[in-house]
């Protein structure tokens, strides 16, 4: 599959995509060149499955900003995020899409669960132009955190963003990956 950019053909090759540290909706695909015989935004492929359903992975330290402060603020702005990746991800959010709330560094668990009340915005932390922020209120605690240990000995789960790129602070997440994680932690009421 390749990509143009004023006439600069690129190939997509693997995780890294082979990509430049700019907008990814500015590359265009050629005309018949995605799967579906039809032309695509090259971040619609990146963000793959959840682009559809809308289920994504936020990570924060807890120690910065944990998912117990989250819930007495009850809304906040997810901004700060300077990964082209990360970035696109967030563009791609939907108002209602559902969030698993990720604490890293301490814990190494997903803890909860949001949901996207506002769609990206210029990332209020910067001029710049180029980064987005969007809105998440939280949804619902998680009975027991399902720590990185347990995902990355689920099967089910060994695909999951969070374990193939862990660095990445915005994930996309399929539906069964979604579901498998909050089946496993259960929902406080």
């Amino acid at each position: 599959m390749e990509a143009k950019r004023a006439g600069e053909p690129l190939v997509i090759n693997g995780p890294d995509w082979g990509l430049p540290n700019e907008s990814l909706e500015e590359w265009i695909l050629e005309p018949g060149s995605a799967r579906c015989g039809s032309s695509r935004r090259r971040s619609d492929i990146l963000v793959g499955m959840a682009a559809k359903k809308g289920y994504w992975l936020v990570k924060s330290e807890p120690f910065k900003y944990s998912w117990e402060q989250f819930v007495k603020d009850g809304e906040t702005t997810w901004d700060g995020v300077r990964n082209y990746l990360a970035r696109n991800n967030l563009k791609a959010m939907k108002k209602g899409d559902e969030v698993l709330f990720y604490h890293s560094n301490e814990g190494l668990a997903v803890v909860g669960i949001a949901k996207v009340s506002k769609e990206a915005f210029q990332d209020p932390s910067t001029d710049d132009e180029r980064w987005v922020a969007v809105s998440l209120k939280p949804a619902k605690a998680l009975k027991t955190p399902v720590t990185l240990d347990e995902i990355k000995k689920d099967k089910k789960l060994q695909d999951m963003m969070l374990v193939r790129q862990g660095r990445l602070s915005v994930a996309a997440v399929t539906e069964d990956e979604f579901h498998t994680i909050v089946d496993r932690g259960g929902k406080k009421s």
